[in-house]
């Protein structure tokens, strides 16, 4: 997917996963949900479903990591 020029402002439960993903890297939804980041683990599904909406706006991309996706910010820490 490509990103665009100007992605849309994001949310703060986006900003809470693009913050465990600027300390990652790459990680998969798991290892998103249990980054030390977030005061509880917040849900699979939740999370997955924000991914999603991430990857339209232009905040995040995916690759397969052979089942799993593996996400990574599509933005730079310092435009966030």
């Amino acid at each position: 997917m490509a990103t665009r020029k100007n992605p849309v402002p994001p949310t703060r439960a986006e900003l809470r996963i693009l913050h465990a993903l600027a300390l990652q890297g790459t990680a998969t939804i798991e290892q998103i949900i249990h980054h030390s980041s977030f005061p509880s683990p917040p849900n699979y599904k939740t999370t997955q479903t924000i991914l999603r909406i991430m990857e339209e706006k232009g905040l995040a991309r995916h690759t397969h990591g052979g089942r799993v996706f593996v996400f990574k910010a599509a933005v730079t820490r310092e435009w966030v």
